[in-house]
């Protein structure tokens, strides 16, 4: 016997089939999808048992090795397995996102934004010389930069304050 002619029988049987030989079927099916569930929930609740006695008796869980570096992982990385190639861009630089007197709050991010003052140093912008009311000024290798607050606006160089 074909699988063709046998599918055509099965469906014809099948067609013949009245509405109670459905519901039979499906409350069949539902009753041993229950069965299953049941027979789950026993294995898990029985394992989970012996798991909690061998905690109550003072044995500890199997420790794992999670010390794993970003550099392990690195040619993973670079080779794009995951995606996007991995680029070794630079840092963006600090921005100034707002000065409170003679308190600047800089960062890469408003989020990771911290409040220097003048003679603070600043990672990958230097130390602040002077906090204007628009401007810092920071020195870095010898030279000094002007990181505005407002980038988009024009401003004047901050101007030493004398105390």
């Amino acid at each position: 016997m074909t699988f063709g002619l046998f599918r055509e029988r099965l469906v014809r049987r099948l067609r013949g089939w009245g509405l109670d030989r459905w519901l039979l079927g499906a409350a069949c099916v539902l009753v041993f999808l229950l069965g299953v569930q049941g027979v789950r929930w026993v294995v898990t609740v029985s394992l989970s048992r012996g798991l909690a006695a061998s905690l109550r008796s003072g044995a500890t869980l199997p420790q794992r090795d999670v010390t794993a570096t970003f550099e392990e992982y690195g040619p993973i990385l670079d080779k794009g397995i995951l995606g996007a190639r991995r680029e070794n861009k630079p840092p963006p630089p600090p921005q100034v996102f707002g000065i409170m007197g003679h308190t600047a709050l800089i960062g890469t991010a408003p989020d990771k934004a911290k409040p220097y003052e003048v003679g603070g140093e600043v990672p990958e912008a230097g130390k602040i010389l002077r906090i204007g009311a628009t401007d810092v000024v920071f020195e870095k290798d010898g030279k000094e930069q002007t990181v505005p607050v407002f980038p988009d606006l024009k401003s004047e160089p901050a101007k030493e304050e004398k105390p």
